[in-house]
């Protein structure tokens, strides 16, 4: 049914690559925009979103923060895997993400030996696309240029 509906998605869409593709299927991507005043608890939505596209590997419970735009130039994400707790103070500036989470969960994954790992897409905006892919296909991805990954464009833009 998902690949039913998800053919459908992409027969309706403009593709401009893979990533475009992946897009309509669900829980393999998650697109966000990087301003993050539009959400109530942001870090935690992403959590949350992150455990879903890697079908529970990154398996984060408890997950808060305490993301406050107007009263706090600083928010705390805190959460725990296993039984591990994890916590990270990240910059409130204006509503823009602080980009120093994606390395955090990065180090979270790398810290508890998980199959995978979270990448970025391109996307050519101020939008975030993550993946969240084993080593093997990772690589398999990236050496057939079936994917375009952020850290790629950004090569080519310098």
């Amino acid at each position: 049914e998902q690949i039913k509906t998800a053919r459908e998605k992409v027969s309706g869409q403009e593709n401009n690559n893979l990533n475009d593709v992946l897009l309509a299927f669900p829980d393999v991507i998650h697109m966000f925009d990087t301003e993050l005043g539009n959400l109530e608890d942001p870090y935690t939505e992403l959590i949350r979103e992150y455990r879903k596209i890697s079908h529970d590997d990154f398996n984060a419970t408890e997950i808060s923060d305490n993301f406050d735009i107007e009263k706090s130039r600083k928010a705390v994400l805190k959460f725990k895997i296993g039984n591990k707790a994890y916590s990270k103070t990240l910059k409130i500036e204006s509503d823009w993400i602080d980009t120093d989470f994606f390395d955090f969960v990065k180090n979270v994954v790398i810290e508890n030996k998980l199959k995978g790992q979270f990448y970025e897409l391109y996307t050519g905006g101020q939008e975030a696309s993550i993946i969240y892919l084993t080593k093997g296909q990772y690589d398999y991805l990236k050496t057939n240029k079936l994917l375009v990954f952020a850290e790629d464009e950004w090569k080519d833009e310098e």
